[in-house]
């Protein structure tokens, strides 16, 4: 299997979309093979809650994590929340959940007195307090909220569960997402949060022609894995959020919204001014936005031309930033 996520990483400069799909197709049927019987072992008694959403560090999700910190170019220590939010892929614990419920789904319509018994067994088990691989499918049931259909004998409602359960699972991730986006807003990913409406792969990402290295410094932006000083003040003594001021000009704090916006620093000035007007000359619309709106198409977009300019920009202000600080 490693050998294989070696081989995709060797067409790391493809469009991301197609990384993924190689992924999906060539790996994930390996880690998630018989999941259905030895899911139940890949987490603990809280089977799902909302940490799911934002730390997904169960094992087959963390091979799935690993891959997607390679074709994005970031480090362990950038926000999962956030990667998996930029990819709109779900976690793979998901995908187990989804096989062990089918599963169950599976072993209620077939005859074969063994397995029926096995079943009756495993739930016997279960009412006696012991912890088995039907005690993880019941609450898994229960958190879906279709443990109904384990006391019905209504064979067409439990094939119709079996049926949508993929929707209904993904329907109630997203939910959880959207909740967990709107808790980001005073965090780390508080300017990310802003401008982040749906959950599915973002534009950029999906550009064919735009460089690899132009995505990733994009992606450190989007997602707060930069060494601007928003994120980098806590490193210094722990300052606090609001307190980690733009050494640059002092006139602000040091995030994103700010270098994209107000910093009066002449360097970042005169950087800002070119890379606004070099979009401007392609989309005569851009310099009549107001600033809002200036921040929501750039983080919109898929245009070559506009892309391009963001992701040269981002580099100078990477660059300002390991030479003005040491530590960074």
């Amino acid at each position: 299997m490693f050998s294989i996520l070696r081989t995709i990483n060797k067409y790391r400069s493809c469009d991301t979309s197609i990384l993924i799909k190689l992924f999906n197709a060539m790996v994930i049927p390996i880690m998630l093979y018989n999941s259905e019987v030895w899911g139940n072992l890949s987490f603990h008694s809280n089977v799902l809650d909302q940490s799911i959403v934002a730390n997904p560090s169960v094992p087959v999700s963390s091979i799935q994590l690993l891959f997607f910190r390679i074709i994005l170019g970031v480090s362990k220590k950038t926000s999962k929340f956030g990667i998996f939010s930029e990819l709109g892929e779900l976690p793979l614990i998901l995908r187990v959940v989804q096989n062990m419920i089918k599963y169950w789904g599976h072993l209620q319509s077939l005859k074969s007195p063994i397995l029926k018994q096995a079943l009756n067994t495993n739930m016997e088990l279960n009412d006696k307090g012991f912890k088995t691989w039907f005690s993880s499918v019941k609450q898994q049931m229960q958190i879906f909220k279709i443990e109904h259909i384990l006391y019905t004998t209504d064979s067409n409602e439990i094939d119709y569960q079996m049926n949508i359960i993929k929707k209904r699972i993904k329907d109630k991730y997203v939910n959880d997402w959207k909740k967990e986006l709107d808790g980001k807003k005073d965090g780390k990913l508080g300017f990310y949060s802003q401008y982040i409406d749906s959950f599915s792969i973002k534009d950029y990402l999906t550009n064919k022609v735009l460089p690899t290295h132009l995505k990733r410094v994009i992606t450190r932006f989007r997602i707060g894995a930069h060494k601007l000083p928003i994120e980098t003040g806590r490193y210094n003594s722990n300052v606090s959020r609001n307190e980690r001021e733009c050494p640059l000009c002092s006139c602000g704090i040091g995030d994103e919204k700010h270098y994209l916006i107000s910093c009066i620093n002449p360097i970042i000035l005169r950087l800002r001014n070119s890379f606004f007007t070099n979009i401007d000359n392609q989309n005569s619309n851009f310099l009549s936005l107001d600033e809002e709106n200036r921040i929501r198409y750039l983080m919109k977009s898929n245009d070559y031309n506009t892309l391009s300019n963001f992701g040269f920009f981002l580099i100078k202000l990477e660059n300002i930033f390991k030479e003005s600080n040491p530590q960074i």
